[in-house]
């Protein structure tokens, strides 16, 4: 796999390519101090989640609920001010345990979180949090880093497995071969085998 940094380059040049308009949406990235400061507020010491968020600042769907933000099977990357008030939610609701961190989001209750516990076997990887598929009370790892999250949606633009209508403002998926995809990279997610 290609360096973090290359595999952000090449992301950038699919979503631009397949994905425009949902590109356009994503916030500028903060200042280095700024992103440091939220990183270290959310205990958050990860090199690939800190280059991720040096690229794009994400989506805050609740900014604008009429806009969906869709560049990933599951919704947008949300902001860092958008992690914050979703764990102090949390906190209240408790959805999820404390080391999941919230990363992705359709804005109907789905997520993809990153696990931030240095001492789990699962360490980095993505799990699902679905009601709707029922991953709620256990979410299930289903990407196995952030780098096989991007590598699997590069993928999936390239193939067709995601393909956004400009029409519809809408991102459809052929889940056969997203699922093809999304077994072969990440070989290490429970999900996958389900």
């Amino acid at each position: 796999m290609a360096t973090f940094n290359a595999l952000l380059e090449s992301f950038d040049t699919s979503l631009r390519k397949f994905n425009l308009t949902n590109y356009e949406r994503l916030y500028a990235p903060l200042s280095d101090g700024e992103i440091n400061d939220y990183l270290e507020q959310l205990n958050i010491n990860d090199e690939d989640f800190k280059l991720l968020y040096k690229w794009k600042n994400g989506y805050d769907p609740d900014q604008n609920p009429q806009v969906l933000c869709q560049l990933f099977d599951f919704g947008t990357l949300v902001s860092l001010n958008y992690i914050v008030e979703a764990l102090e939610a949390n906190e209240t609701i408790g959805s999820w345990e404390d080391n999941f961190i919230p990363l992705i989001t359709d804005s109907t209750g789905q997520y993809l979180l990153f696990n931030n516990d240095r001492n789990s076997k699962d360490y980095g990887k993505l799990h699902l949090y679905s009601a709707s598929l029922l991953f709620v009370e256990e979410p299930v790892s289903y990407h196995d880093s952030i780098a096989s999250f991007i590598d699997t949606t590069i993928e999936a633009y390239e193939t067709g497995a995601l393909r956004y209508d400009a029409h519809e403002d809408w991102l459809n998926k052929d889940v056969d071969e997203f699922r093809r995809i999304g077994k072969r990279i990440n070989v290490n997610s429970e999900y996958w085998s389900l």
